[in-house]
């Protein structure tokens, strides 16, 4: 009997050092990932930080493409450095009352001026063509481009364009 705890006591000592070793290579591997992960996080970092870069050069770009824009419709429209910046900050502080980008709001500024709109006009219109490109589904622009249509040759007076705005979509939806 005393033979067969010592087989089992040796067998355990075995066992033990068995154990002891694969828990050290589960140690070794572990220490592995965690340092390939901690690489993969450097990247990971790296890779947010130049998504930032191209964050902030999408916003310049965009900012600079609205000034240039700003600029074409002042030359197109041969108004006033004051009256370039009045429609600046109305394409900008209607576009969220308006759900449209100031982008697309001067785009509907643009669309104005190149039809031959004045100042006064492109004013008087441009917030109500941007609710109504809402409301429609469609771009600024090409409100606009119907709402020039409808006061020069329909002679609809422009504090009447939301009613004309309001029929079209009525009997637009009507089946």
């Amino acid at each position: 009997m005393l033979l067969d705890i010592d087989k089992a006591a040796s067998g355990m000592r075995q066992f033990t050092k068995q154990s002891v070793r694969g828990l050290g290579a589960i140690r070794s591997e572990v220490k592995l990932l965690q340092a390939d992960f901690n690489g993969l996080s450097a990247a990971t970092k790296l890779f947010n930080v130049s998504g930032g870069f191209s964050a902030v050069r999408n916003t310049l770009k965009t900012n600079f493409s609205f000034e240039r824009d700003i600029l074409e419709l002042k030359q197109n429209s041969g108004m006033l450095k004051e009256h370039a910046d009045e429609l600046r900050r109305l394409a900008i502080s209607s576009a969220d009352s308006a759900l449209q980008t100031p982008q697309e709001i001067l785009a509907g500024m643009k669309e104005f001026a190149r039809s031959g709109e004045q100042f006064e006009g492109i004013k008087a219109k441009v917030v109500e063509a941007a609710r109504a490109a809402t409301v429609f589904r469609t771009s600024v622009e090409e409100i606009a481009s119907m709402d020039f249509d409808l006061t020069d040759k329909l002679n609809i007076d422009p504090s009447r364009l939301n009613r004309a705005h309001n029929m079209l979509y009525y009997h637009s939806k009507g089946s």
